[in-house]
C-alpha cells in the first residue's frame, strides 16, 4: 500500500482543539498486556506483518507528513463513527514508525473505546494514558508467546529480534524488561 503524503500546508492539518484527548484506563500493565495481544490475535496480525492493511481494515488510514504537520513522531485522530487517521512523521524510520502506528491502535482501541468516541492523541511524555498506548503497543507488536520463543531460540540476539518484529532495540529491550517484571522471562 502507498502511504499519502500531508502536503506541508499547516492550514490543511486535521487537528481539532474540540477533540478530546485520551483518558486512561487505570488498567494494569498485565491487562493492556493481555488486551493487546488477544487483540492482535482476534484481527489475524502475525508479528513483523506489515500494520496499513490491518489499519484499512479498521476504517482507518495512515499518512506521512512533515514534522511540523505531525509533530515528532506523529498523531492520531478518531472520528467517532470507527474511522480514523493516524498521521506519521517521516524521520524516525520504518521499525519506530511502525511502533507508533501499534502505539495509535492502542489509543484507538483503549480510549477511543474501538473508534466510538472521538480522539485526538499526540504524545503526550509522561501521562499515564501514553504509557497505556505503549504498553498495548509493545504487547501488540511483540506478544509473549512469539516473543519469547523468538528470544529463548536466538538468545536474546538484539539483531534477530529486530528483524523478527521490525521494532527498534528499544522496543525489543522495554518488551523484555516488561515480560521480566511479569515474571515471563528470567533476568
Amino acid at each position: 500500500m502507498a502511504r499519502q503524503v500531508i502536503q506541508p500546508n499547516p492550514v490543511t492539518l486535521p487537528v481539532d482543539p474540540e477533540y478530546p484527548g485520551p483518558k486512561e484506563t487505570g488498567w494494569t500493565k498485565r491487562t493492556i498486556d493481555s488486551l493487546a495481544t488477544e487483540i492482535a490475535e482476534k484481527l489475524g496480525y502475525q508479528p513483523g506483518q506489515d500494520l496499513e492493511p490491518l489499519v484499512e481494515r479498521l476504517n482507518g488510514r495512515v499518512v506521512i507528513g512533515p514534522v511540523d504537520a505531525t509533530g515528532s513522531t506523529g498523531f492520531l485522530k478518531v472520528e467517532g463513527d470507527g474511522s480514523f487517521l493516524i498521521a506519521l512523521s517521516p524521520l524516525p524510520g520504518e521499525n519506530r514508525n511502525r511502533f507508533t502506528i501499534a502505539h495509535e491502535l492502542g489509543h484507538y482501541f483503549l480510549h477511543a473505546k474501538v473508534g466510538r468516541q472521538r480522539l485526538y492523541a499526540t504524545r503526550q511524555a509522561g501521562s499515564r494514558a501514553e504509557w497505556e498506548a505503549n504498553w498495548f503497543a509493545g504487547a501488540f507488536l511483540m506478544p509473549a508467546g512469539p516473543f519469547l520463543a523468538a528470544w529463548n531460540s536466538h538468545n536474546g540476539r538484539a539483531g534477530y529480534l529486530i528483524s523478527r518484529f521490525r521494532v527498534s532495540g528499544g522496543a525489543i529491550q522495554i518488551r523484555a524488561d516488561t515480560l521480566r517484571e511479569m515474571g515471563r522471562l528470567d533476568a
